[in-house]
């Protein structure tokens, strides 16, 4: 343990990569992905930031089971002082930014000066680390409370300082709380309890549990008096454990860089043409990580008094051994695939060892030369980063990373100036969907939109016509309701996208209808007093449409029905569709729903019908008569 002081020149140096950390971790915070889960649990933090809400349970997660609220509050803290999606995304990068200066502390204090300068320069330019330090994400803000974890592990562990178990076990629960891939710092923690039973402090420990249960508590809550009980918990529980190398691949890939062009999608070759040779540093930075595993071992092995029988375990190698062995171990066999993020834990216990292997040279001058050497791949790979940063803004990284974030801002800033001018007083987001719960767009808009009135329409099957004016957002400009507003609004503006299918902002006047209609005549009236005004095709060129009115919304939720028939009776094809939401139905919307029945391409029809009906009962909404009584279950329509 090093308690030597800290001359200026170092104090100079570590300033320098801590700040290099930094602008690595928060520079161009534009230029990151936002899509839904971020969407979602911004929306959560900022009712938070608020006052509106205070959140017991978190997003969903992939796992089947809800996250623990820890993330929203953490990201509830920058919004209290800056409402912007910024906020949040350089207080990403900024906590990470402190779990480099933790890892200096750290390392200076239990392996050496040296070491430490290597670990912290390792850590700070690390790429996949500063890849998951610049998005918000619940479990890009791990590394802080790792760091918190590992800290306090050694305090109490490795030098007896009793207390620093209560912050020990309420940094593992509380980023366990963060993200479900800590359950690995649960393990761990586990483990040093059992190895150093002996000298437990257990009024520490009981005292740590006490406070880690007040942490849980408000998700305890919602599992017994706002959930299903403890059912919530076993949704993801009838998957199979299966074995995977994954966790040490990924464990791999995050201590040395190794394959973090992949960010950049199916043009990861022209990134890396446009770098050095990078390939040497992972095998320097390996290397370096493997051969302070091996001192690591040899100082445990080495440790065992065999003549007495007795272990004095090295608490120091005991936990640099827990910290990277355990996490792997944990998701070497799980219900589901481990994903990289999985393994976030483990930082930055590679680097550390890294320091220790140059800590122990005892040539100075070798030491110092290999210094250097990582210097130099430190200069390299913070090259790699900046440059990431410029080629995922330029080019259309498909299967890798999104548009950034800054294009979906400018939308929102067109959305606001076409507002003011045209005197709308809502937002039409045509989407993949109409909850922001289950739809990718829909939950990203209702967050950047959250200070606007806004309806949310499934643009693939429906158009929506108010009666007032209004501004439309169609999130891709492939929808299938593009086509019907086209010739019905002026020129829209068309945002920013790589893959060149960008959103589309248009005003829409209340008094512009739907055209290129057949009229039903007279107007059929559902009993949920639903107007039915028209229809087109079924062509070759163009789907079937339904044009209606909105009524009265009885149920909360409505489908609709298109069937074909040939000359005979006999069906040839059928589409069945959700109805534009009733929650969001304003009286006088006029509705476009859009069928596409999969008919043969010789099959002939000579008739069709349109239906409504209650979803998922299956329940016809009738057809009324001129006095109102029920005449059927659907509307038919002669195609001959």
């Amino acid at each position: 343990m090093q308690k030597r002081p800290i001359p200026l020149w170092e104090i100079l140096t570590v300033t320098a990569i801590v700040l290099l950390a930094g602008l690595l971790r928060t520079i161009w915070p534009g230029i990151t992905e936002f899509k839904a889960d971020e969407a979602r649990l911004m929306t959560l933090a900022i009712e938070m930031a608020e006052f509106k809400t205070f959140p017991i349970r978190g997003i969903s997660s992939s796992v089947g089971i809800p996250n623990f609220p820890a993330s929203v509050w953490s990201y509830a803290l920058p919004l209290f002082f800056w409402k912007h999606i910024y906020s949040a995304t350089i207080f990403t990068g900024l906590l990470n930014t402190a779990a480099v200066l933790l890892c200096y502390f750290f390392t200076r204090r239990y392996v050496g000066r040296t070491g430490a300068i290597v670990a912290t320069l390792m850590f700070a330019v690390s790429p996949w680390a500063i890849v998951h330090s610049r998005k918000i994400w619940a479990q890009n803000l791990l590394p802080f409370f790792v760091m918190v974890w590992a800290f306090s592990a050694a305090l109490t562990f490795v030098e007896d300082r009793k207390k620093w178990l209560i912050v020990h076990i309420a940094a593992g629960v509380f980023a366990f709380q963060i993200h479900l891939a800590a359950i690995s710092l649960l393990a761990g923690s586990a483990v040093l309890c059992a190895i150093f039973w002996r000298k437990m402090p257990w009024r520490a420990f009981f005292v740590g549990c006490a406070v880690a249960l007040l942490t849980l508590a408000p998700f305890i809550y919602y599992i017994f008096a706002r959930s299903s009980g403890l059912s919530v918990l076993s949704s993801g529980g009838d998957r199979s454990i299966t074995f995977s190398w994954e966790p040490l691949l990924h464990a791999v890939r995050l201590t040395t860089g190794w394959q973090f062009h992949a960010i950049t999608g199916a043009e990861f070759q022209n990134f890396l043409a446009q770098l050095p040779p990078t390939s040497w540093i992972f095998w320097v930075w390996g290397l370096a990580a493997l051969a302070g595993l091996g001192l690591t071992i040899f100082d445990f092995r080495f440790s065992i008094d065999r003549s007495s029988g007795d272990t004095p375990f090295p608490p120091f190698s005991i936990l640099l051994l827990t910290w990277l062995v355990v996490p792997i171990a944990t998701f070497l066999w799980f219900p589901v695939q481990p994903e990289l993020h999985y393994m976030l834990p483990i930082y930055p216990v590679g680097y550390i060892l890294a320091g220790l292997a140059v800590e122990r040279l005892g040539n100075q001058k070798l030491q110092w030369g290999l210094v250097g050497l990582v210097a130099i791949t430190a200069g390299i790979f913070a090259y790699a980063n900046l440059n990431m940063l410029r080629f995922l803004d330029q080019n259309n990284t498909v299967g890798g990373f999104g548009d950034p974030v800054y294009m979906q801002l400018e939308t929102v800033a067109e959305i606001e100036r076409q507002m003011a001018d045209a005197g709308a007083n809502q937002v039409l987001v045509m989407s993949d969907g109409t909850d922001p719960l289950i739809d990718s767009d829909a939950a990203i808009y209702d967050f950047h939109l959250r200070n606007h009135p806004r309806r949310f329409v499934d643009g693939d099957h429906t158009a929506v016509f108010p009666a007032e004016n209004s501004v439309v957002l169609i999130t891709v400009n492939e929808l299938a309701a593009t086509s019907i507003y086209s010739d019905r609004t002026q020129t829209a503006w068309a945002g920013k996208s790589r893959a060149g299918l960008g959103s589309l902002v248009f005003a829409l006047e209340g008094s512009v209808q739907p055209d290129s209609i057949t009229p039903f005549e007279p107007e059929p009236l559902l009993g949920n007093f639903v107007n039915l005004l028209g229809y087109a095709g079924p062509d070759s060129t163009n789907p079937t449409s339904l044009v209606w009115r909105t009524g009265e919304a009885f149920q909360p939720d409505y489908h609709l029905t298109n069937q074909l028939f040939d000359a005979d009776r006999n069906k040839i094809g059928q589409a069945d569709i959700g109805a534009f939401p009733p929650s969001q139905w304003r009286p006088n919307d006029i509705v476009v729903s859009l069928f596409e029945p999969d008919i043969a391409i010789d099959a002939d029809p000579a008739s069709m019908i349109f239906g409504m009906y209650i979803y998922p009962s299956g329940e016809a909404v009738p057809v009324l008569d001129a006095a109102a009584n029920p005449a059927g279950d659907f509307v038919e329509v002669d195609l001959r």
